[in-house]
């Protein structure tokens, strides 16, 4: 739960803090609201909402781990989805070998669609007792918990170079600050924030990567998550090299090479146009 909310405090693990922690739990945010409401219709929205939800995952979990007890789920909390995987990732010579969280129902084949992947979740939804069951199953689970962060972290550059996009076309002078932003390559920053990612330090610890090689398992679910990871970043890299350059190369985003209020790069437009123009 402290980790979640950031760095952590000087006094972390002492009683008075851990007596602090407890008591300002009924001021978090998911016991003030029913929850986050993703709208499919809105673009982002579901990574603003997930923002929340990362900052909450522990807090949310200890709640719903609560409930399943209450209900008989779970004879105690030591039973539920969230402390199993706690002990899973401990490493226990006991001769049996756990399964791998990230690795645990996955099946034989990862969906290759949006629509396999909601057939799939909606067979992991039938197994269990209802909506809440499930909730608990998922919030339990550290390896969905680490991959939901990922994917949200290597969203977040995309993001806010939208948003910005977005304020800027509310007017017409930001309309054509776009449009030049577009000819001067200005996406090129957003890829290389999107490439540098995996290589930064920051990444990987906000990742919870772990370093010790002892248990297998541990390396499983880490190698799994930064293989997922690469293959996501590659994919959405390849992807908007391959349209974006259309912006500043091409009929007629390259147009507003004309309207540039550095002469140079105007008189660069001019050169370009007769070729293209036939």
């Amino acid at each position: 739960i402290v980790r979640d909310s950031g760095p952590l405090p000087m006094d972390f693990g002492t009683a008075e803090h851990m007596e602090i922690v407890w008591r300002s739990l009924p001021g978090k945010r998911c016991f003030r609201a029913k929850g986050v409401h993703v709208r499919l219709s809105r673009w982002w929205s579901r990574h603003d909402r997930q923002e929340e939800v990362q900052e909450d995952w522990h807090t949310i979990a200890l709640a719903l781990a609560a409930m399943g007890i209450q209900k008989g789920w779970w004879p105690s909390i030591w039973e539920t989805p969230m402390e199993k995987g706690r002990a899973a990732a401990i490493p226990v010579d006991d001769g049996v070998d756990e399964v791998p969280q990230s690795v645990e129902d996955e099946g034989e084949d990862e969906p290759r669609s949006v629509k396999a992947a909601h057939e799939k979740m909606q067979l992991k939804r039938q197994s269990t007792v209802n909506g809440l069951h499930f909730a608990c199953q998922v919030f339990g689970n550290d390896f969905k918990r680490r991959l939901s962060k990922a994917a949200w972290m290597i969203e977040t550059p995309m993001r806010t170079k939208c948003g910005e996009d977005m304020i800027l076309a509310k007017t017409t002078m930001g309309t054509l600050e776009f449009a030049l932003q577009q000819y001067d390559r200005k996406y090129n920053e957003v890829l290389i924030e999107l490439a540098e990612m995996m290589f930064q330090p920051t990444t990987l610890a906000a990742l919870d990567l772990k370093t010790d090689p002892s248990d297998p398992n541990i390396i499983a679910d880490d190698q799994h998550l930064v293989d997922k990871m690469f293959w996501v970043t590659v994919g959405l890299l390849g992807s908007y090299l391959t349209w974006l350059p259309l912006r500043s190369d091409g009929l007629p985003w390259m147009l507003a090479g004309l309207l540039h209020y550095v002469v140079e790069r105007k008189n660069a437009c001019l050169k370009r146009l007769p070729p293209l123009l036939g």
